[in-house]
């Protein structure tokens, strides 16, 4: 076992990209002071280059700023233009499969006069030859992309299969802009940002914004594994060309199951797991891993820790609220394994302190609680590495949450109640202001609304939202009812278990995880990669029986297995915490002060948004020990803080 770092091989780099396709003559701005403000407002994404590229003759501006993992020679600078001189390129990302890929096209067009060594050439060569399509089809990477044809005046953008590299995008006045991150979308000079009430309105259910929303009319994030072709024809109309898919995690889903045997599914995820670690090791730079305590970062950790001959990095975030914190298991995992082991004990003032800046990190509302130890576990790590590996995603691969076992019973037994008697229930309850007074009625509200459901897709969106009535607190209409109904988030599966875990790759890994963990490292200039992400790996999950992941009512058996060949099954047999912070206690203590200020009655009467009256009944209610979720609280705090800075 030798050390993975190899030096031929040189990584793009963690990105950020932008860039402006404007309407000739209709807007009169200084387009190079725009774009040096893009680049600025990036350089956390890029801290070792920024620059862009502009062609007044067209109207397109291109931005990019660089984090240098391997090398910065300028071989591999960007904006990069191709051999033939047709396109240029701005690239976010890794393609961890590009030397293969490169042996690919010299085989197919010969010998190939190379500037450099970087993906990011290779992405282009194989972009201007063998055309976006099937390029696409054969990467194995994470990245977020806008390519400029020269000769057709077109601007395709376009992002990785699972989207775990952002991309924004949309119209400003008559202007297509888009951007790894909204901030610098913003930095456009005729930037209005009316609120999307319908995403606001998924937000209070999800915690999140979901993709293809964002907060703001007409700006959208890019579906993941499609790409979108702007042309000149688009830009006079605001029109968008079509959303062409390259490949489909619905498809992969919906092919049916093999009936390969257990033995033969065990070493083929451990084997696919392990090789889509080495890849993601290869770096001139220390790499690192997060180390939470549960299985699926130690399941990474030992696999990189065998693949390795130096100690591995480890990083861990503890809480001393015992029900939160897994820091302890974390640091005698690192033992056994023989990791360099890093630790930070997170207290209520750190979560505080950081809190006005989250907004600024995000740039939407976003109110999973685990950003401030994901931040801080980004923050500890970047100190002694520029790259870390997680293990995200696992849960939702192969069956990890116990909700996967609890709701498929539940919905069994909600067909046994008249759907009459839940209609009556629910119609009688809908909006009333006794609702958010009585915790018995509230009960019985929700209640209804899930007897009320009309299949499994509604039903586990329904157990899962935190509210089941936003517009009740909302006093803009809004109608979320398309995202809930779109034909993505909903696949022909035989078992509830996997039309759950299908969904939650498709919403909670895409828009909360990936959002998470890409916008908390690349704040501190870190880089994230995430072995559970790779498309082999998935679309191997994806054909084993949903009995080998959940077996006897417990979750991700599978991969259990896998785990005990590296640690001792009595250390890891024990209740899954999650790697959040204990946002009851804290609401209700430190946080409590300025949640009441920011749910201020006269603050939210000026700003128009909620209903100042029920919002104000449901704090206090929360505050009296009722009935009241505790992350909804969060989720208005963490709005009424972001409306604030806007």
């Amino acid at each position: 076992m030798g050390c993975l770092s190899i030096k031929k091989l040189k990584f793009s780099k963690m990105c950020g990209i932008a860039g402006v396709y404007k309407l000739r003559d209709q807007n009169s701005f200084d387009f190079d002071s725009v774009l040096n403000s893009m680049c600025n407002s990036l350089k956390h994404r890029g801290p070792d280059a920024q620059d862009y590229w502009l062609e007044n003759e067209d109207n397109i501006g291109l931005v990019h700023t660089r984090l240098s993992i391997l090398d910065l020679s300028k071989t591999g600078s960007q904006p990069m233009h191709s051999h033939c001189g047709r396109y240029v390129l701005v690239y976010n990302g890794e393609i961890y499969n590009y030397v293969d890929l490169k042996s690919k096209l010299e085989k197919k067009f010969g010998f190939i006069n190379w500037r450099g060594s970087s993906d990011t050439e290779v992405f282009l060569y194989s972009l201007a030859n063998l055309g976006i399509s099937e390029t696409l089809q054969q990467l194995n990477g994470m990245f977020s992309f806008a390519l400029w044809d020269k000769h057709t005046k077109d601007l395709t953008i376009g992002r990785d299969r699972m989207g775990q590299k952002p991309l924004f995008y949309g119209y400003v006045d008559n202007d297509f802009v888009f951007g790894s991150e909204l901030k610098s979308i913003k930095k456009h000079p005729l930037w209005k940002g009316e609120i999307c009430t319908d995403a606001l309105d998924i937000y209070l259910k999800m915690s999140y914004v979901p993709t293809p929303y964002s907060i703001y009319q007409n700006i959208f994030k890019l579906m993941p594994s499609t790409f979108l072709v702007i042309n000149k024809a688009n830009l006079s109309k605001k029109k968008y060309g079509p959303l062409t898919e390259y490949w489909s995690l619905k498809d992969v889903y919906q092919k049916g199951k093999h009936n390969e045997s257990l033995d033969y599914d065990l070493r083929k995820v451990e084997e696919l797991l392990t090789d889509s670690v080495k890849k993601r090791m290869i770096s001139d730079v220390p790499v690192g891993a997060f180390l939470s305590g549960g299985f699926d970062s130690s399941l990474i950790v030992a696999l990189m820790q065998k693949e390795s001959s130096k100690k591995i990095n480890t990083f861990s975030i503890g809480f001393n609220d015992n029900h939160f914190n897994e820091a302890i298991y974390a640091k005698e995992i690192s033992r056994i394994l023989g990791t360099d082991h890093s630790e930070l004990y997170v207290n209520p003032k750190d979560a505080l302190d950081l809190f006005p800046k989250m907004n600024e990190i995000y740039d939407e509302p976003f109110a999973d609680t685990s950003q401030f130890p994901t931040f801080l576990v980004s923050k500890l790590a970047r100190d002694k590495v520029k790259v870390a590996i997680s293990g995200d995603a696992g849960d939702e691969l192969f069956g990890g949450y116990e909700r996967y076992i609890n709701y498929p019973k539940r919905w069994e037994k909600s067909k046994y109640v008249p759907s009459g008697l839940a209609k009556i229930m629910k119609n009688s309850l809908a909006n009333s202001s006794l609702v958010y007074k009585n915790t018995f009625l509230k009960g019985i509200q929700r209640y209804s609304h899930l007897l009320s459901t009309k299949d499994r897709q509604e039903y586990y969106f329904e157990q899962i939202s935190l509210i089941s009535n936003p517009t009740g607190i909302l006093k803009n209409n809004c109608n979320s009812k398309n995202f809930f109904n779109n034909d993505n988030l909903k696949a022909n599966l035989d078992s509830f278990e996997e039309e759950m875990m299908y969904t939650d790759l498709r919403t909670f890994v895409l828009d909360d995880i990936l959002v998470k963990v890409d916008r908390a490292s690349m704040a501190n200039s870190l880089e994230v990669r995430n072995p559970f992400l790779d498309h082999r790996l998935i679309e191997y999950a994806a054909k084993i029986p949903i009995s080998r992941k959940i077996c006897n009512n417990k979750t991700k058996w599978l991969t259990r297995e896998i785990l005990y060949k590296h640690l001792p099954q009595s250390l890891m047999d024990r209740p899954k915490s999650g790697f959040m912070i204990p946002v009851s206690s804290w609401l209700k203590n430190e946080f409590k002060d300025m949640s009441y200020d920011l749910l201020d009655e006269n603050k939210m009467n000026k700003q128009g948004v909620f209903d100042s009256k029920k919002v104000n009944s449901l704090l206090n209610l929360y505050n009296s020990g009722g009935n009241v979720n505790a992350n909804l609280i969060w989720n208005l705090i963490a709005f009424q803080d972001w409306l604030e800075k806007e």
